[in-house]
């Protein structure tokens, strides 16, 4: 079992746009984690942060999910990840 947690700052191309963050694993994002976040001008720069819990085995890779309410581009303009495990 691992937990993730993202932190980063985002920007958009257009004003009042809703922003979807998740975080996942081998290419699936897990819903529970999502979180939201109005991006209010272009000009705007939003910081944020998702975590969740998962169970991972070896070869499992994690993800980092970005999404928006329209088809608006959400730029990552800086992130910082950390994954801590736990044993049972």
């Amino acid at each position: 079992i691992v937990r993730i947690t993202a932190v980063f700052s985002v920007t958009a191309t257009t004003n009042n746009v809703i922003s979807k963050f998740f975080v996942g694993k081998n290419g699936t994002p897990d819903m529970a984690s999502e979180i939201q976040r109005k991006i209010g001008t272009g000009a705007d720069v939003g910081a944020g942060s998702v975590c969740g819990l998962m169970e991972i085995s070896t070869n499992d890779y994690i993800d980092f999910f970005v999404d928006s309410s329209t088809s608006t581009t959400i730029t990552v303009e800086k992130a910082n990840v950390s994954v801590s495990g736990f044993t049972q």
